[in-house]
């Protein structure tokens, strides 16, 4: 657990949305720097019931069947982040902070719902919409699922081919 992960983010958007929806829980994966932090402020929130830190966890992709929702409030760029390809292919729909690497695997209020970084009221207003209707979060998993096949290694490497023929054009072979 790093700063830049956004976990204190999504603390604080439990904290506004235990008034409106108490019986949510969070699955917190990860160790690191500010976990103890974490604790305590899930502790002074009284928010213990609310949230499990599960620690280090290497294969995390096996508790994604079992979301209902995946939270990624990271607040910087993340690169190609695969735990939301794999949660995509799982059919679990995301919200997620609108940051580089993010916005290009979801398309936001197609696979899932991309919120500003460190806004922790966008965060659970939009966690708040799929715990409130659950044919949407069906909806976005559905498609999720669908898209998740643009990202599997055949279609990267039709992709990389294509992007090769329209750079040589008649000299490609």
């Amino acid at each position: 657990m790093a700063k830049h992960k956004g976990h204190a983010v999504l603390v604080d958007a439990a904290r506004i949305l235990a008034t409106h929806r108490p019986s949510l829980r969070f699955l917190l994966a990860g160790s690191g720097e500010l976990e103890e932090a974490l604790r305590h402020r899930i502790a002074e929130w009284q928010l213990e019931g609310m949230f499990r830190l599960l620690g280090f966890n290497e294969d995390v992709s096996r508790l994604l069947p079992a979301l209902d929702l995946l939270a990624f409030p990271s607040l910087s760029g993340e690169g190609s982040p695969a735990v939301l390809k794999e949660a995509m292919a799982c059919g679990v729909p995301i919200v997620a902070s609108h940051i580089s690497g993010v916005e290009e695997v979801i398309r936001d209020g197609r696979e899932g719902l991309l919120v500003p970084p460190g806004d922790p009221d966008a965060l659970a207003e939009a966690i708040l919409r799929f715990a409130t209707n659950r044919s949407l979060g069906i909806e976005f998993g559905r498609r999720g699922r669908e898209h998740a096949c643009d990202f599997g290694v055949d279609r990267m490497v039709q992709s990389t081919e294509e992007l090769y023929r329209n750079l040589l054009g008649d000299h490609f072979s």
